[in-house]
């Protein structure tokens, strides 16, 4: 979940009687505006801001002339504008007041919202956030107006608004009318009961009002299989027109009239970050190969404005992109069967259009820097016809972000870019045999072309443990030893994808290189390694390291089947390679930590010779470990789908 940004803060006055206050805003597409204010008096009140959106009342506490008023507005650019007046006006002449305006930008909008007043206490109030990573604003006014010189913001998830780290947004102190204060809690973390407000000073009567603002979920925590026949509407905006766009028979089917030039699309209800994420969909079925049908699959920045996405057109797959209202096209040849999954992604700055057979192994088809930011992106998808068409036929969609289950994907056809595969699943050879070269082989199993060993080390069969099936590979080292469990491409590969589950009882004394890709002679291409803390480090081609874990996501567990996984992509000079890693909990195909190097890698330039598994530094000392399910793709320029 990614958390929402205050963007900018805009206070008027909160002192003097003027009427209207205006402050003058700039904002983006798609950016929320909340506006909260407050006044001396409880009998007079504070108009709804006007200006170029339209805001909607939150909270409001007036009419008790015990206490001052505080007010919460709320409104969404849509397009947005630069220098725009925001206007709001007091309903009395003689009352002291003052409003601020706090623009926010990634947000899903105002949810949850709270209210309270009491006398003589602390200003405290409680809202129940309703999901994870919420930001909440919070605004109080006190009629005791007391001296907030020392005042003290309660910690909400760890997080104490300060004048110091810019999360007190107001802070107004008028001795002889009322005193106001504004804050911003910018991560309220996990949902659930949230205290905001003051612990000191004590003994105000206040006024106080609070609001969640919601964070926006990763794109790939979008998921429908859309086979209960009904729209989500937690999910989804209904169809403009039902009768052309409906979930029926396991899919969405868009059916669209005859001779009438017309696009039917579904739209996600909420926005969505594409950053580190990706959003893939299963096309079975397109509009008929006739000029002027087309099927789509968009996500959206500003609805025509900023977007990008896949359009079928017969026979041909356009990758579109709209950036600032200028439309660009490219595309190629469309294949029924490898192209059936769609898939548009972002990592490190980049934006990648992709497609598989199988959801699990995906070929890049183009990428860019990121052509506008993505952080807060609308999902869209149909179907349409720019001119009038006899018989446009039928488009359907299915599996949102839902892979196919892994019974239904063969491992020898993992896509076009495949040129071959192998792999080992540690079943060939009973309990406790000594592992060779050639027992290794058979059944479902490719044999290693060599494997080698240093020192004393110890490489079995076993039923001790396995990821699947079984038997794993249990290798027990002794000081200075190692093991290579080696395929070779003798031919070379310009890229290729290798897989292996580990199950550790304990650290390395020092870093343990466990998957490598190597030229013919030898040279490193890409390492995979983990630390004496479990950490996670990739190196490149020239031994530099390339990507450390900096959060507990990228540790591996003890006692746990992992998978890790390498592709490459070989450059044709130092900075045109690519290598990706992955470390993931058996075979979850959501990866706990991910490593993308973008399309500058340094992975020299000489092909993939040699894949090798195993413990590959001879040096460090490691207790007992397995090694099962080993599998590498030759030709592949993305991981291999988890064995089940």
């Amino acid at each position: 979940m990614s958390v929402p940004t205050i963007v900018a803060t805009y206070n008027s006055t909160y002192t003097t009687v003027t009427s209207p206050k205006t402050l003058t805003i700039t904002t983006q597409a798609n950016d929320v505006v909340v506006v909260y204010g407050g006044n001396e008096s409880g009998t007079t009140g504070i108009n709804i801001p006007t200006g170029r959106i339209t805001f909607s009342a939150v909270q409001s506490l007036e009419g008790d002339a015990s206490y001052t008023n505080a007010y919460l507005w709320s409104g969404v650019d849509a397009t947005g504008g630069t220098n725009w007046t925001l206007s709001v006006s007091a309903t009395a002449a003689d009352v002291h007041w003052g409003v601020t305006a706090v623009v926010i930008r990634g947000t899903n909008g105002v949810r949850a919202s709270a209210q309270n007043r009491i006398s003589g206490t602390a200003a405290t109030v409680s809202l129940t956030t309703t999901q994870d990573n919420s930001t909440i604003i919070t605004f109080l006014t006190d009629d005791n107006a007391l001296d907030g010189s020392g005042r003290t913001w309660l910690t909400v998830n760890g997080i104490t608004p300060t004048s110091g780290n810019g999360l007190e947004k107001t802070y107004s102190y008028d001795s002889t009318h009322y005193t106001a204060y504004g804050a911003v809690y910018t991560d309220a973390g996990i949902a659930g009961t949230k205290t905001v407000g003051l612990s000191a000073p004590t003994g105000q009567e206040f006024s106080i009002v609070a609001v969640e603002l919601l964070g926006t979920p990763k794109i790939h925590t979008l998921t429908d299989s859309f086979d209960d026949g009904v729209m989500d509407p937690s999910l989804w905006v209904p169809p403009t027109d039902d009768s052309y766009t409906t979930e029926t028979g396991g899919t969405i089917a868009v059916t669209l009239p005859s001779s009438t030039p017309l696009y039917s699309s579904m739209a996600s209800l909420n926005r969505y970050d594409l950053t580190s994420s990706n959003l893939m969909i299963e096309v079975p079925q397109r509009l008929n190969n006739i000029n002027g049908c087309e099927t789509l699959l968009s996500i959206v920045k500003t609805p025509s404005i900023d977007f990008v996405g896949f359009v079928y057109t017969p026979n041909w797959l356009v990758i579109r992109r709209k950036v600032n209202n200028t439309q660009t096209d490219g595309g190629f040849t469309y294949n029924a069967t490898t192209m059936r999954w769609w898939r548009i992604r972002e990592q490190s700055g980049y934006t990648y259009w992709e497609t598989s057979p199988d959801s699990y192994v995906w070929t890049t088809r183009f990428y860019l820097p990121n052509p506008f930011a993505v952080t807060s992106m609308l999902v869209n998808f149909g179907a349409g016809t720019w001119q009038a068409i006899a018989d446009p036929g039928i488009a359907k969609f299915d599996n949102i972000n839902l892979p196919m289950t892994r019974s239904t994907v063969s491992w020898l056809s993992h896509g076009d870019d495949v040129q071959a595969f192998k792999k080992n699943t540690a079943e060939t050879q009973p309990n406790g045999t000594t592992l060779t070269t050639a027992n290794s082989g058979g059944g479902n199993s490719n044999a290693f072309d060599a494997i080698s060993t240093q020192g004393t080390i110890s490489k079995t069969f076993s039923n001790e443990t396995a990821s699947a099936g079984a038997q794993s590979y249990k290798i027990v080292p002794s000081s200075s030893s190692g093991v290579f469990l080696i395929y070779n491409s003798p031919a070379g590969d310009t890229s290729g994808s290798l897989q292996a589950y580990f199950y550790f009882t304990a650290y390395p004394s020092a870093n343990q290189l466990v998957l490598s890709m190597r030229t013919s002679s030898n040279a490193r291409i890409i390492d995979y390694t983990i630390t004496e803390t479990g950490a996670v480090r990739i190196y490149n081609s020239t031994g530099i390291f390339a990507q450390a874990v900096t959060s507990t996501a990228g540790i591996v567990p003890q006692n746990t089947w992992v998978r890790v996984d390498l592709s490459v992509t070989v450059g044709a000079t130092t900075t045109t390679g690519r290598y990706t890693a992955a470390l993931s909990i058996g075979n979850s195909t959501t990866a706990t930590w991910s490593y993308d190097s973008g399309p500058t890698g340094n992975t020299g330039t000489s092909l993939i010779a040699q894949y090798s598994i195993g413990k590959l530094d001879i040096v460090p000392t490691i207790s007992t470990f397995y090694i099962d399910d080993i599998a590498y793709a030759p030709g592949a320029t993305a991981f291999i789908a988890p064995i089940n």
